[in-house]
């Protein structure tokens, strides 16, 4: 049997496609097929923005609009120039975090 460049390719890829998919549904169910414990996915996932392009705006202007948009969260910045600045941060980082909290959403993160 002649085997072609081209379909190794295809073969290899398609077995390889065939293992990702399987340890995903393996992964999902929290079984593994070697015995330890994998924890099972959720099926959501957070989406923050970047709080730099919120920055004309207050704490709690910046975490409503951010809600309004349907937003799970913000990733604040917290460095020159940013929301909170470092020299202000014991201040000002709780009162980010209130004014975000306050409108539902979390800080997943934040950009120094």
């Amino acid at each position: 049997m002649k085997t072609t460049r081209r379909k190794f390719i295809a073969g290899s890829m398609l077995a390889t496609a065939g293992l990702s998919t399987g340890l995903n549904v393996l992964a999902r169910a929290g079984k593994s097929n070697h015995g330890e414990f994998v924890p099972k996915m959720n099926d959501e996932f957070s989406i923050s923005i970047f709080s730099k392009h919120l920055q004309w705006l207050d704490y709690s202007e910046m975490a409503k609009v951010a809600a309004d948009m349907g937003f799970d969260g913000i990733d604040l910045t917290v460095r020159p120039n940013g929301h909170v600045l470092p020299e202000n941060v014991e201040k000002d980082l709780p009162r980010a975090m209130d004014a975000v909290t306050k409108a539902g959403l979390k800080i997943f993160m934040i950009t120094t």
